[in-house]
């Protein structure tokens, strides 16, 4: 399976720098932003929150500032039918543990 990240805010991107994170493993940012699909920040590939439907992803890093993390656990869950990946949030790890 794959690593993934929702969102492009600067949790997720700083996390390399303060834990065993590599960029260069993470598969693809996921983001409602469309103004933001296509693009890429630093190396990572941005791509549509949607797109988690069909992609193998196994992990999921939130990187958006917590504030959002109950919109985004619910946005993962419609995304993905309930089957989505484990999520790990800047205060633990939350979600599907299969």
């Amino acid at each position: 399976t794959r690593l993934g990240m929702f969102g492009t805010g600067t949790v997720g991107f700083c996390a390399k720098d303060h834990s065993s994170l590599k960029l260069e493993e993470v598969y693809a940012a996921f983001e409602d932003n469309s103004s933001l699909w296509g693009q890429k920040r630093l190396g990572v590939s941005i791509r549509s929150s949607a797109d988690l439907a069909t992609e193998n992803i196994g992990h999921l890093v939130i990187s958006a500032n917590p504030c959002y993390y109950g919109s985004i656990l619910k946005r993962i869950d419609e995304v993905t039918k309930g089957k989505g990946p484990k999520v790990y949030l800047a205060r633990g790890v939350q979600g599907n543990e299969g």
